[in-house]
């Protein structure tokens, strides 16, 4: 007969490291503020460059039109809202459902002031894209040293 002697201060240790880590996880997931509805949001995915004097900004915003999407613009901040509407066949017996629909509002804090009657905006493709050229104050200046 072959014995193994067992380590019951570590093997103890072990199980209630695992029995916090799994208690830990529980409470997050238990009290996790998500819905399946709020899994369904339309979280609009973005991309934010800075190019010389310009800032721009492309949104993938698919199965929407220009007609969907609302813009403004505040100092440094570029507000992004809109509505995907679902789109159900009353018929149809959904098995599975991963789309995502509802209303969504993102905004892009910008590193420094833009000029907001210059801004461009087009829509192509689901893909939203804004130019927001920088203010006049936000430039940088090349200031004369005198003697």
């Amino acid at each position: 007969m072959f014995l193994v002697k067992r380590q019951n201060g570590r093997h103890n240790r072990m199980r209630l490291f695992d029995s916090r880590t799994d208690t830990l996880f529980n409470r997050l997931f238990d009290e996790w503020p998500l819905t399946q509805r709020d899994l369904h949001t339309v979280i609009p995915a973005i991309d934010l460059t800075e190019v010389d004097d310009n800032f721009s900004v492309r949104a993938e915003l698919p199965g929407l039109t220009a007609e969907d999407i609302e813009l403004s613009v505040m100092d440094d901040v570029l507000t992004v809202s809109g509505e995907k509407k679902i789109e159900k066949q009353a018929e149809a017996k959904y098995h599975h459902t991963e789309r995502q629909w509802g209303k969504f509002k993102r905004e892009i804090h910008l590193s420094a002031p833009v000029d907001a009657d210059k801004v461009v905006a087009s829509f192509s493709n689901g893909v939203l894209t804004v130019t927001l050229p920088k203010s006049d104050n936000a430039k940088p200046r090349t200031i004369k040293i005198t003697k």
